[in-house]
């Protein structure tokens, strides 16, 4: 039945016939149409694939008492392959702080020396051990090399806090920790 009409709308007007292409497609194509009733086959576009996936993860314990942020142990760099395609941040984390004041501790996630996400680890009163956890797409429009990193901070250099990423269980009180985890992923994302 190739080139010929195979279907037609019961009962529609002229042009609700549909013919199909004179060759057979190839493994993994669709049957699409022209808006017309002429049916091709066709593939399916590469948006939202997964192009590259980068990763840096660390147990050491980083810590902080500054009131300007510095970098963590968590950075990657990728080289996007369009300056359409995306990158999404994850990153995950322990984190602990040592003080019994109301201040607290603050990340900076960055696309090189750009801010794409900020906010507070903890503003808590006393110690405090958590988990961070930020997800963003982000859209840098190039293909030139770009590094992602954290940054911490404490917002109070009267309170004497020390921030330290990853931490995790265990009495800080008492001084019997258990080393966290914390990691950073980059996937680039096709257009």
């Amino acid at each position: 039945m190739v080139g010929t009409v195979i279907a037609k709308v019961k009962g529609s007007s002229a042009g609700d016939d549909y013919t199909m292409p004179a060759s057979d497609g190839s493994s993994g194509e669709f049957l699409k149409t022209d808006g017309s009733g002429n049916l091709s086959f066709g593939s399916a576009a590469a948006g939202g694939k997964v192009l590259q996936v980068l990763f840096d993860g660390t147990s050491t314990n980083w810590s902080t008492s500054s009131t300007s942020y510095v970098d963590t142990d968590l950075s990657v760099s990728i080289t996007p392959a369009s300056a359409s395609n995306k990158v999404l941040v994850t990153v995950s984390a322990n984190y602990g702080r040592d003080n019994l004041t109301n201040a607290y501790g603050l990340f900076n996630l960055l696309r090189d020396s750009t801010s794409i996400a900020e906010g507070a680890f903890t503003d808590q009163y006393g110690p405090a051990l958590g988990s961070l956890a930020v997800t963003v797409l982000d859209t840098p429009a190039t293909t030139s090399a770009l590094t992602y990193k954290v940054q911490g901070r404490v917002d109070d250099a009267a309170s004497s806090m020390i921030v330290y990423l990853p931490r995790a269980t265990g009495s800080m009180v008492s001084g019997d920790l258990y080393i966290g985890y914390a990691s950073i992923t980059v996937m680039e994302i096709a257009a």
